[in-house]
């Protein structure tokens, strides 16, 4: 994972901007289906890349992408929905076994660690 470029509030806000801008273009265009799938791959590729994480934005640009692609297509369901599910799968064992994780609660310990150490010193 990477350093996020904004806080999860701003990027949230972005996200947010770029939807409804969305909506407003596909309002003007009438062109609803399939274009809701690009302008959410797009709101949540903007949101990904803020927060500064490089593997879910490539996993939704490559599922919405997809979806819109194959629904610009005419969609074929009994190829595409195992297919789906097998690259959703695949992504989530990726995820637990290959990206670094951060674990809830160590950084918590060491910063009640330090402040308990930094209060007895007080007291000395």
């Amino acid at each position: 994972m990477t350093q996020p470029i904004t806080t999860h509030q701003r990027a949230s806000s972005i996200a947010s901007g770029i939807f409804l801008i969305s909506l407003g273009i596909l309002f003007y265009t009438n062109y609803w289906w399939p274009g809701i799938l690009l302008a959410l791959a797009v709101t949540i590729a903007v949101k990904d890349f803020l927060r500064g994480r490089p593997y879910d934005l490539a996993l939704s640009v490559i599922i919405f992408g997809g979806l819109f692609i194959f629904f610009y297509f005419s969609p074929k369901w009994s190829v595409a929905v195992p297919v789906l599910f097998t690259i959703a799968g695949i992504w989530i064992i990726f995820r637990e076994f290959f990206l670094p994780k951060k674990r809830i609660g160590e950084d918590a310990t060491v910063d009640i660690s330090q402040e308990v150490s930094e209060d007895e010193k007080n007291e000395s």
